[in-house]
């Protein structure tokens, strides 16, 4: 796919793929089906057990088809990105999708906005048998969420396959981070290190749709500590001391997405266990202590009114 189009504008699509189903071809259709189509979709095989080229079938001649050893998402994106020349970077998942309009969209802001590192966008969230909403606005996240070092010391609030982004940034920064301690938050660890340095965008529309399934890389443990590695990368490169107190909030905000997990999964002992935790990092955290009034509902089987919480959707 190498449309007629000036370089400045060319988006080549990375697609990170490992143990891929048919998500994969979702995922490529929805890139071809752009409005404003594409430079080249590079697919990175990140050393599946049985290559993938036999999956991708007649797609293999709208894609660059590339083969690796297992490294992990970021450095199959790192791959992906080496191989193509193009000025700006679109990062989708294998099983994500992009709406029809999200590249045109994302160009257009990124020529209007020269200062801008990327530009990102709300998602659509779907799968697991839950009825689809917007992302960011189904959580607790504002319209137009803060996308400054501060902001997102607090949260995350960036979908990765909203991400439009330019290579000469990317490669400022020397891409994603390939420790493999950092898979399924080394898209946080990258949007950090842009807020260091640079400016980013937002679109307040739903320009990707980010599918949940058990077998997503962020499980609660794996992200918890990913995330304090993340923010532990962060104070090494010298992060303001005030905004180091941000930090023990992030980690009690964590804890208690993973309790309410397992409250959602029956798990009331080892939710308290986790809420126990977060009320450590933050004593006064309203959303833990009613949490810990759910769980010991929970646990001791009594009938009591059930808590109406908003879950935060915590995205790599």
């Amino acid at each position: 796919m190498r449309p007629v189009t000036s370089e400045e504008d060319r988006v080549a699509v990375i697609i990170p793929a490992y143990r891929s189903r048919s998500w994969l071809l979702e995922a490529i259709d929805s890139a071809v089906a752009q409005t404003s189509p594409p430079f080249e979709i590079v697919v990175v095989d990140d050393g599946s057990p049985e290559p993938l080229d036999a999956l991708l079938g007649s797609r293999l001649a709208q894609v660059t088809y590339v083969r690796q050893p297992n490294r992990g998402p970021g450095a199959a994106r790192n791959t992906g990105a080496a191989c193509s020349d193009a000025a700006l970077l679109a990062f989708l998942d294998d099983d994500d999708l992009f709406e029809p309009g999200k590249l045109a969209a994302q160009v257009a802001f990124l020529r209007e906005h020269p200062r801008c590192a990327l530009v990102c966008s709300d998602a659509w969230v779907f799968g697991d048998g839950r009825e689809m909403r917007r992302k960011n606005r189904s959580c607790h996240h504002r319209s137009e969420p803060d996308l400054t070092l501060a902001g997102l010391l607090d949260d995350n609030p960036i979908t990765t396959n909203t991400v439009l982004m330019r290579r000469t940034v990317f490669e400022d920064l020397g891409g994603f981070d390939e420790d493999r301690d950092l898979i399924a938050v080394e898209d946080y660890d990258l949007w950090i290190r842009v807020a260091e340095r640079y400016s980013m965008g937002y679109l307040d529309q739903p320009l990707g749709r980010y599918r949940l399934n058990e077998a997503g890389l962020s499980a609660p443990r794996r992200f918890l500590d990913g995330v304090q590695k993340v923010l532990d990368n962060a104070v090494r490169r010298g992060v303001p001391t005030e905004l180091r107190r941000r930090f023990p909030q992030r980690r009690c905000g964590l804890l208690l997405d993973h309790a309410w997990s397992l409250l959602e999964a029956g798990k009331a002992g080892g939710a308290l266990t986790v809420v126990a935790q977060a009320l450590a990092a933050c004593p006064s955290h309203p959303v833990a202590w009613k949490l810990l009034a759910r769980g010991l509902a929970d646990a001791i089987r009594l009938p009591m009114p059930r808590v109406t919480l908003t879950r935060s959707l915590t995205g790599s």
